[in-house]
C-alpha cells in the first residue's frame, strides 16, 4: 500500500477530508513511535511506505502511558476533539492492521496496555484470558506427563508381576 492509498483509506474509514485524514497518520503514527520501542518502531517503519516513515521517530525513547493519554496527544497533534481523535486513531490503526503483515501488527500490540483495545482492528485486539489460557494449558502438559510417567510405571510393575522374569526397563518416550 502506498501513501495515498493509505490516506485515502483512512478518510474513507474516518469519513473525513484529505487533509484531516494526513494529520490524523501524522499524529497517531507519531504517538504510537512514543510509545513503543525503537526497535518495534523501526520495524512498523520497514513496513510502511517510505513518506510515513518519518512520523515513527525511533530517536526517543519510548515511554508508558495510558490509552487516554495516547488520544488526548492525538487529539492535540491533529487539531480534533476526544471523540473525533478516538474515531480517527481507530481509523489508522484499522488501515495499519492492512497495510501490514498481522505477525508485526502483533508485535506492536504486544507492546500496548489492554486497555488500548478499542483502537486496534478486532483481529489484533489482546483476547481476555490470553495469557491463563497459555498458563491453563502449560500446567496441564505438566499434569498429563506427571500421569504419563505414573502410569508407565505402573504398566512396567504389571507387565512383572504378570512375567517375573519380563524385562521392565520403560520404552524409550514412554516417561
Amino acid at each position: 500500500m502506498d501513501h495515498d492509498a493509505f490516506v485515502d483509506a483512512v478518510m474513507q474509514a474516518a469519513g473525513i477530508d484529505h487533509d484531516e485524514a494526513e494529520r490524523a497518520v501524522r499524529a497517531t503514527l507519531t504517538t504510537l513511535a512514543e510509545r513503543i520501542s525503537a526497535g518495534e518502531a523501526r520495524d512498523l517503519a520497514a513496513q510502511l511506505p517510505p513518506e510515513l516513515a518519518p512520523w515513527l521517530n525511533v530517536d526517543k525513547r519510548s515511554e508508558r502511558f495510558d490509552v487516554d493519554e495516547f488520544l488526548r496527544r492525538v487529539a492535540e497533534r491533529s487539531g480534533a476533539d476526544g471523540d473525533a481523535a478516538l474515531r480517527r486513531a481507530r481509523s489508522v490503526f484499522a488501515v495499519l492492521g492492512q497495510a501490514i503483515a498481522a505477525s508485526e501488527l502483533d508485535d506492536v500490540v504486544s507492546e500496548l496496555p489492554k486497555n488500548y483495545g478499542p483502537l486496534l482492528p478486532r483481529r489484533a485486539r489482546p483476547r481476555p484470558g490470553a495469557r491463563a489460557r497459555r498458563l491453563h494449558d502449560a500446567a496441564r502438559g505438566r499434569r498429563r506427563r506427571r500421569v504419563l510417567r505414573r502410569d508407565g510405571a505402573a504398566a512396567a510393575g504389571l507387565r512383572q508381576c504378570a512375567d517375573p522374569g519380563a524385562d521392565v526397563t520403560p520404552r524409550p518416550g514412554a516417561l
